[in-house]
């Protein structure tokens, strides 16, 4: 995180994430669940589709400078706790 914080996303991992995310909307669509909760979602707050098609097009225009700005903008790594738990001397003897 530190590392990302620092130098940021390198500009293709924001290509391919951008691309990933855009082709898992487009497959997700393709599915008749999914169409009838989004739509049924999209009704109760009163969006169309036009409202995911702008979003996927900002998505589309997002450079890795604004989204690396974002990530600094947004994590703060003096208030992120990491927790460790498990089995540990269960996971030795397994080794």
């Amino acid at each position: 995180m530190s590392k990302i914080l620092s130098t940021g996303f390198p500009a293709d991992e924001v290509e391919t994430a951008k691309r990933a995310f855009l082709q898992e909307q487009q497959v997700q669509r393709a599915g008749d669940e999914y169409l009838v909760r989004r739509l049924a979602q999209q009704a109760r707050w009163g969006w169309t589709m036009a409202r995911d098609a702008d979003l996927e097009r900002k998505i589309s225009a997002l450079t890795p400078e604004q989204v690396s700005s974002a990530v600094k903008r947004h994590v703060d790594l003096s208030s992120l706790t990491i927790i460790k738990a498990g089995d540990f001397k269960k996971a030795e003897a397994a080794q």
